[in-house]
């Protein structure tokens, strides 16, 4: 049994349990136990790694698309503007290449302004790599040229995390993995190939090897990961983000964004609570607060019944740079409408705890990728603004309004095109004064017209005789 077990989870009279339903929110993750002494430590997944990337890239390489080449018909390749004569098929994009092969893009845009073809659009996207460009070679000089562009990526991320946690005092003693981690790949003995690695109080625990939540449990186990314990490699490798892609617009933030309920616990408690998240598709981690964790602790201690630490992040948020230690913790899907039924298994996933309660005039929390990684989610544009969640794909037609985890909010009445028996109608525009609801008379009218074409003839004619009596 884990350390951070606590004591009321242990065995109780048949009299005094808890009654388990199925899917019940008291139901514990599936786990499947590791015994450390079965784990090869020593044993590096490297080579193994770079053969299953042999052979999906030998796979990959017939669905990359060939180069297009596009013919100017202007005589002399003058550039050509005009979307009326553009070859047929052309198109921008450049499938064959990476968006992140800065040079091999820049070598591509230097081959579509020789064509000729829209070269306003390729001026563009060469001055958009040529910076990318430099901000890469900027880094560089910092260290060893030898090290690969990722390698350098996460030194940079690395070094910056340090001075933040530094400022902000070493709560948990990762000065320390920060500085071991860092010495690895300046030295050559660590890569980043997507493979993890186990740190405490400075020292490789392993070699590199696939991320598995069980493993992790038994080596933060084993080294009482509450304090000075790292995972290398789980993310990045650069910068996080949190709320980098939304609130555009302070004046609507809680008019076009969404918040739903998620239920968290700390590994192996029965105690959980639900907190408001906002779905955030600009986040790539979970996010929630201390005073969160604490609650969750309930009557327990830190001391008593350690939190397993999977190590520290430093995240964009939109136009600033925080820092969050990572733990490892466990979230479901409750059922609003029967509480004590689990609509999701419980999961593990890695969630940023950064300082302070979370704000309640905003909604701070945020969920992260997980949710659209483990359940289908759907919008529908049907000015409702709803999301839509369900396990599987077929249930996804068949949620109703006002059901559980469907964001029910109407948008103000706005003039948009609407997709009806395959023909495009444009509603009228709406007078300003029509937001709030209100339908105007232009409005009734074609609304009145557009029922009188689906009533039966018997009854248009009843209700024009009674109009004219």
């Amino acid at each position: 049994m884990p350390p951070w077990v606590p004591s009321t989870a242990t065995a109780q009279p048949r009299s005094q349990m808890k009654v388990i339903l199925k899917r019940s929110v008291w139901d514990s993750v599936d786990r499947s136990p590791v015994q450390l002494e079965d784990l090869d430590l020593d044993k590096s997944y490297e080579d193994d790694l770079k053969e299953a990337i042999k052979r999906e890239g030998d796979n990959q390489h017939l669905k990359i698309p060939a180069k297009q080449t596009w013919i100017n018909p202007n005589p002399g390749k003058v550039p050509l503007y005009d979307i009326e004569q553009l070859p047929e098929g052309w198109h921008p994009a450049e499938p064959d290449l990476d968006d992140d092969d800065t040079v091999r893009q820049i070598e591509r845009c230097y081959e579509r302004l020789d064509e000729g073809i829209m070269p306003h659009i390729f001026e563009s996207k060469l001055e958009r790599h040529e910076l990318a460009l430099v901000c890469k070679q900027m880094l560089k000089p910092r260290e060893d040229s030898a090290l690969s562009e990722a390698v350098v990526q996460r030194l940079e991320s690395l070094d910056d995390l340090w001075e933040s946690i530094y400022k902000a005092g070493d709560r948990f003693e990762q000065l320390v993995n920060i500085e071991a981690v860092m010495d690895a790949y300046r030295s050559g003995e660590l890569q980043w190939n997507g493979l993890v690695t186990y740190w405490s109080f400075g020292s490789q625990l392993c070699q590199p090897r696939p991320f598995n939540w069980d493993e992790f449990e038994a080596i933060n186990e084993r080294y009482e990961g509450s304090m000075s314990f790292w995972t290398e490699g789980l993310d990045g490798p650069g910068d996080e983000h949190w709320k980098y892609c939304i609130s555009i617009n302070p004046s609507t933030i809680h008019r076009f964004l969404h918040v739903y309920r998620v239920a968290f616990r700390l590994p192996n408690f029965q105690y959980w609570e639900e907190m408001t998240m906002l779905y955030d598709t600009g986040a790539t981690m979970t996010r929630i607060f201390w005073d969160d964790v604490v609650r969750l602790q309930g009557e327990f201690t830190t001391d008593d019944h350690p939190i397993p630490i999977v190590g520290a992040v430093r995240a964009e948020e939109m136009t600033s740079f925080t820092d969050a230690t990572v733990i490892m913790i466990e979230v479901c899907l409750i059922n609003q409408a029967q509480p004590n039924v689990r609509e999701t298994p419980w999961i593990r996933i890695q969630c940023a705890v950064s300082e302070g309660p979370a704000d309640p005039r905003y909604p701070q929390r945020l969920d992260g990728p997980w949710l659209r990684h483990f359940i289908h989610t759907a919008t529908e544009p049907d000015g409702y603004n709803r999301i839509r969640i369900a396990s599987n794909r077929s249930e996804l037609s068949l949620i109703r309004f006002g059901l559980p985890h469907t964001v029910d909010r109407r948008l103000p009445r706005i003039p948009y095109y609407t997709v009806e028996r395959g023909e495009l109608e444009v509603p009228p525009a709406i007078r300003q004064a029509d937001f709030s609801g209100n339908s105007s008379e232009e409005e009734e009218e074609r609304r009145a017209v557009k029922r009188s074409k689906k009533m039966p003839e018997a009854s248009r004619r009843g209700i024009e005789d009674d109009v004219v009596d």
